[in-house]
């Protein structure tokens, strides 16, 4: 995945790989500015969202997601769970 274009804000992503997400980690909510900080339900394989912030997470040397859907429903996921659509 090319994160450069990840970047651009309002990208659009779609899950393939829901494995990836994570469900509770407050420390990430908070840096990441979620509306819910103690749980975001993961999103099935195949939702497409925006792409809003990336961050750096050091402990498993991987980038990690916040993605919204259409809904305004909130997930955080590593990078290597989504697709550039």
């Amino acid at each position: 995945m090319n994160l450069s274009k990840l970047r651009i804000a309002n990208h659009k992503v779609k899950v393939i790989n829901n494995t990836w997400c994570y469900e509770y980690n407050k420390k990430l909510f908070e840096k990441l500015n979620f509306k819910n900080l103690q749980y975001n339900k993961k999103f099935e394989n195949g939702t497409v969202a925006t792409a809003i912030k990336l961050l750096k997470y050091d402990i498993f040397n991987t980038v990690v997601v916040k993605i919204v859907d259409e809904y305004g429903n909130e997930c955080l996921i590593d990078y290597s769970g989504i697709q550039l659509i």
